[in-house]
């Protein structure tokens, strides 16, 4: 908060501060007497993308993505995986471009061996890479490739 109070003070300023406010007010109001604005976005959306695979996402794929987004592409969890040989940009591609997991369900593991994990452990970001197979192959009957 420090960040915007700070430097000259000026009306011009404290009158955009005051139609900030007045506008979050109106709108919290609309949204108490009027339920919630549904401007029908949400199934415009859907409409328009989901034969491209871009669908809503559960829980469980949410935090694959956004593990997956912290992917710094570095390689080291080509070089501990037995199993893959997946170049380590693929690997938060395909969980990004769901449209593509047919190919992806090529070039993934078919099984992470039980307990091995030696991807993640040596990710210097943390990154859950073993659950991306999984989610990638989840991801196939939204993405119309099933």
């Amino acid at each position: 908060m420090a960040g915007i109070l700070a430097g000259p003070w000026t009306w011009k300023r404290a009158r955009s501060f005051y139609y900030l406010a007045v506008a979050f007010n109106v709108r919290q109001v609309r949204r108490l007497f009027l339920g919630r604005l549904d401007d029908g976005g949400a199934r415009r959306f859907l409409e328009n993308y989901a034969s491209e695979g871009l669908s809503p996402l559960d829980a469980s794929g949410r935090s694959v993505v956004l593990s997956l987004s912290g992917c710094i592409s570095c390689g080291l969890c080509e070089t501990q995986c037995p199993e893959s040989h997946v170049p380590p940009d693929r690997w938060p591609a395909y969980a990004r471009a769901l449209d593509q997991a047919v190919y992806a369900a090529l070039d993934l593991p078919a099984d992470c061996p039980d307990g091995c994990r030696r991807c993640e452990e040596i990710c210097p970001t943390g990154v859950t890479l073993k659950a991306t197979p999984a989610f990638v192959r989840r991801s196939l009957p939204a993405a119309g490739t099933a």
